[in-house]
């Protein structure tokens, strides 16, 4: 299981990387346009918080760490470099995780005091496969202004991983 997830998290940070490297290339009117699925902006605040929550509920059940809003970061640096810290606390994490931890079962409670359980690694690929989504959408939008991150398949960072 644990070299599982850190290879899907290996590729998440590989994908994620082409998006920015994507995201960079466009003017500043490109990056706040609003589409489909909202702003490049948006989307990718989005990504960059939601893997800091999960994580943060991933390690121990609580937020310990809330990540900023949309609208408290001002550009795509910004977005950037929160995403780079987030990696490598995340990196770290994972790093430091045993089997029997990604198998625990952490209880969370809902802002409406719902509460569920989940296993670490059900959160984790939960954090993954939604960052997933923001992805694709982020994919989308670079797309319609002509700067594809180009084929964002597991098999392909696979490949270059060889």
């Amino acid at each position: 299981m644990k070299e599982m997830i850190t290879t899907l998290y290996e590729y998440d940070c590989w994908a994620n990387r082409r998006i920015f490297d994507g995201a960079q290339q466009l003017s500043e009117e490109q990056y706040r346009a609003p589409s489909a699925f909202g702003s490049l902006h948006h989307a990718l605040s989005h990504l960059a918080g939601v893997e800091i929550l999960w994580r943060t509920l991933a390690q121990d059940g609580t937020l310990s760490q809330l990540p900023p809003s949309e609208q408290e970061l001002a550009s795509l640096d910004e977005v950037r470099a929160l995403w780079q810290e987030e990696e490598k606390r995340c990196r770290a994490f994972l790093e430091g995780l045993t089997e029997a931890d990604l198998a625990a079962e952490l209880e969370l409670t809902s802002p409406r005091g719902d509460t569920n359980s989940y296993a670490r690694w059900e959160m984790l690929n939960h954090m993954l496969l939604h960052s997933m989504q923001h992805r694709t959408e982020a994919a989308a939008i670079l797309t319609e202004h002509d700067r594809s991150p180009g084929n964002l398949d597991f098999i392909f960072f696979i490949r270059e991983r060889k």
